[in-house]
């Protein structure tokens, strides 16, 4: 007995032999506005050539894709992957008002790619931080990103 039937639909080829297209999409705020993500993973937990595009109309129609960028940001010998930013979303806090989204930050020391196959080896080449952004205009713009501190001491500076 049959229960259903099953097919397989590609929505996002790979672009060449070892590396996959992670896609994510959300709701931003309340109504039908969508956010879609896609990137590139080379690497364990690592993406390159990341843009978004956004629809009004719950996925009707879209926008121009838009490069949020082709490499990650680095400064000298460390690279950041995440960060607070202009994207995304949060639940909405009635108290005050506010879309909260929690954010995720990686600072990696030297190459992404050999600072994630070095921790399976027991190094650990990175520092992760949690922040926080605020929208009051239901996710159209985001405030500067607060840091959560779980110990004492300074604020992540760059």
């Amino acid at each position: 007995m049959e229960i259903c039937e099953v097919q397989k639909e590609i929505y996002v080829p790979s672009p060449e032999s070892r590396v996959a297209t992670s896609v994510s999409m959300t709701y931003i705020g309340e109504g039908l506005r969508l956010q879609e993500t896609q990137s590139q993973v080379r690497s364990s937990d690592w993406s390159n050539h990341v843009r978004c595009r956004h629809s009004g109309d719950n996925g009707k129609s879209w926008s121009d894709w838009d490069l949020v960028y082709e490499e990650a940001p680095t400064q000298g010998e460390y690279t950041q992957s995440g960060g607070p930013g202009p994207g995304g979303t949060g639940p909405f806090d009635r108290t005050s008002g506010c879309l909260v989204k929690p954010v995720f930050q990686r600072v990696i020391k030297g190459s992404p790619e050999v600072a994630m196959s070095e921790l399976w080896k027991g190094n650990r080449l990175f520092c992760d931080h949690g922040f926080y952004q605020l929208s009051k205009d239901d996710g159209r713009t985001w405030s500067e990103g607060g840091q959560l501190n779980y110990e004492e001491g300074p604020d992540f500076d760059h």
